[in-house]
């Protein structure tokens, strides 16, 4: 079994399409949204689909829209049993609205408690995020597309928290130096497509084979091999989680 574990379902030309071929390729996928509202649209789309798992998000670069979408985020809480895009962004994109960004962080972290899978965004906000999962008592947290220190990247391992790479991360020397740094039991596959691609193209959540073929190359493992620990590793995450 392949697994994508953040991807933008929603956001593809034709969603419909890709489920489809995911589930033809035997590929689990974790469909993220940005929004409650988005979540509540995508929901009756998902169910007929094994391999599917919607996540409910509050996305920190949507921050002018949380106040009108907390309500949303209570009210389907209970529907599933992951979490994402949620998380805090310093970059310059994201720094102005760091405030609102936080408390509903907070907000989120309070509400969700420790039993569900997070998909974390922590762009230029990597320790603080961190702290809040640490201070909130999660337990399943994964670094979407980390980039940040790896000092802070050292303290996540060791708080038993999990990081998920994408095809884009090994292409760029950044991304080589993370994942090199994450211990195999600890990495999780996905391709934030199609906010990420290559040469004009968004990647689908087939190309997480991209991933599996560097990470076979760099530990010389079988591709095979690769694929177990990947997906080993999401069970071991999952484990105590009703999904």
């Amino acid at each position: 079994m392949l697994l994508d574990a953040h991807c933008h379902v929603d956001h593809y030309d034709n969603p419909k399409e890709v489920l489809e071929e995911s589930a033809k390729r035997g590929i689990f996928l974790i469909a993220v949204t940005n929004l409650p509202s988005h979540f509540e649209q995508g929901l009756p789309h998902v169910h007929s689909y094994s391999n599917v798992r919607i996540a409910l998000g509050l996305h920190p670069l949507m921050a002018d829209k949380h106040s009108s979408e907390l309500r949303l985020f209570e009210r389907y809480l209970s529907e599933t049993n992951y979490i994402g895009e949620v998380g805090l962004d310093s970059s310059r994109d994201g720094r102005k609205n760091i405030s609102i960004q936080k408390s509903s962080f907070e907000t989120v972290l309070r509400k969700v408690g420790g039993s569900k899978i997070f998909s974390l965004h922590t762009r230029m906000a990597e320790q603080q995020v961190l702290d809040m999962l640490l201070d909130a008592n999660v337990r399943g947290g994964v670094f979407h597309w980390y980039s940040g220190p790896i000092k802070v990247l050292d303290k996540a391992v060791e708080a038993g928290y999990y990081f998920s790479v994408n095809p884009r991360m090994c292409l760029t020397k950044n991304g080589q130096n993370v994942i090199l740094r994450i211990p195999l039991d600890r990495l999780l596959t996905e391709t934030d497509g199609p906010f990420a691609g290559e040469n004009r193209r968004p990647y689908y959540p087939w190309d997480v084979e991209k991933v599996i073929e560097y990470l076979s190359q760099i530990h010389t493992m079988h591709a095979g091999a690769i694929r177990e620990q990947i997906w080993g590793n999401f069970k071991v995450l999952g484990s105590g989680i009703n999904k």
